[in-house]
């Protein structure tokens, strides 16, 4: 059986400390940190925030990657990139609305708030639709 690594909070927290002390330290630095220290999705160019920023930067620290840049499967397909065989995505959560289909006493349908998780994945866990066919003809 796998064992889960626990996350340290601790750890996350510092991270963030550390982020948001040189965000705060001047325009420069605060460029160099957004784009190289903040998770952001591969299809919206959009930096993860809260929890998810968190969680992702101590994946990324912990396997070691060297990309920031993150996307679900559907994401990287459209990209021309195919998830490697055998990687694993990484659990985040986005807060979304729902309509509940019942009505309030005002004839309003009532909308009530839900989490919805994704699997994302690192750009170093993929690999280019073409490279893959190259090495599959080199296979053949």
């Amino acid at each position: 059986m796998k064992k889960i690594k626990r996350i340290n909070q601790k750890e996350v927290n510092d991270e963030l400390s550390r982020i948001i002390t040189i965000v705060n330290n001047g325009v420069k630095e605060k460029k160099m940190i957004l784009v190289k220290d903040l998770p952001t999705n591969t299809k919206t160019g959009d930096w993860y925030t809260g929890g998810n920023a968190g969680h992702l930067i101590l994946v990324r620290k912990e396997k070691k990657y060297k990309s920031n840049v993150w996307g679900t499967f559907l994401q990287w397909k459209e990209e021309g990139k195919i998830v490697s065989k055998g990687e694993h995505g990484y659990k985040i959560m986005r807060p979304v609305t729902k309509k509940t289909g019942d009505f309030d006493d005002n004839g309003n349908e009532e909308i009530v708030n839900v989490r919805k998780f994704y699997k994302v994945f690192n750009e170093e866990q993929t690999t280019p639709e073409r490279e893959l066919e190259k090495l599959q003809k080199v296979g053949k």
